[in-house]
């Protein structure tokens, strides 16, 4: 299995999922991208999350991508916060 690659960072309010590489994404590698976001998530006043990165450009969509985004919004919704997708 090749390896699933992001990065998590935030910037005042908003952090910002960037999905750099993946082929097929387990529900493990959901799991994991959610604790890196939780990291994130400690101190107050977050108010949006945004999911990003090259693998949204890519002609074929990774094996679990949708499984995965609907994990992280439904994630986000549980916490008040908006669940953003795709480039701006």
């Amino acid at each position: 299995m090749r390896a699933v690659r992001w990065t998590v960072t935030r910037k005042e309010r908003q952090v910002q999922i960037d999905l750099t590489r993946a082929e097929t994404i387990a529900p493990s590698d959901t799991e994991a991208l959610t604790a890196a976001l939780e990291e994130h998530l400690v101190a107050d006043k977050v108010t949006s999350i945004r999911f990003d990165g090259p693998v949204l450009m890519k002609e074929k969509m990774p094996s679990g991508l949708v499984a995965m985004i609907r994990q992280l919004a439904d994630f986000a919704k549980d916490r008040g916060i908006l669940f953003q997708v795709g480039p701006m």
